[in-house]
């Protein structure tokens, strides 16, 4: 496999079948072998990018890979979200103004988070919230002041981040 992969042919497999009993014999092998051939195909002048990708499109390669450290596991939208989350808590003129311009149950739900962790946050990072009743008074007319965004007590705030 070694004088195989050695030589200054890149491969391109176009036959779907090839492929598939390629596949099957690499899932054969032990991590070790799997690895070395792996990281040699990976390589474009080794191997196609189509090839390459066809070749771990599998479920069971792609698991293997996964395993081996060669894929890494792909971030779902709620993991996405809750990141983006954790980053808004750094920026607190962000978080104000998000919560002063929505409901905080739907600043919340867009986060991935419930609206008792977005309080807890806010109270945290001393951002102040809306007065309970607050989408209701706007309703019927009236006002609420919005208050001005304080200055944070930094070892509060590093202390709620680092949660």
């Amino acid at each position: 496999m070694e004088t195989l992969l050695g030589l200054a042919v890149r491969w391109e497999e176009s036959d779907s079948e090839q492929l598939t009993n390629i596949r099957r014999s690499l899932l054969k092998l032990g991590n070790d072998d799997l690895k070395t051939i792996m990281s040699r195909l990976r390589r474009p002048e080794i191997c196609a990018s189509e090839t390459y990708q066809r070749l771990i499109r599998t479920p069971k390669m792609f698991e293997r890979l996964l395993a081996l450290g060669f894929m890494k596991k792909p971030v779902s939208e709620e993991e996405k979200r809750k990141e983006e989350f954790a980053r808004l808590a750094y920026d607190r003129a962000v978080l104000y103004e998000q919560v002063w311009s929505k409901p905080v149950q739907e600043v919340a739900k867009s986060f991935g988070v419930s609206g008792v962790r977005l309080g807890k946050v806010c109270r945290g990072l001393q951002v102040p919230v809306r007065p309970r009743g607050y989408w209701a008074r706007i309703r019927s007319g009236g006002r609420v002041r919005k208050p001005a965004l304080p200055k944070v007590d930094q070892t509060a705030a590093q202390r709620m981040t680092n949660r």
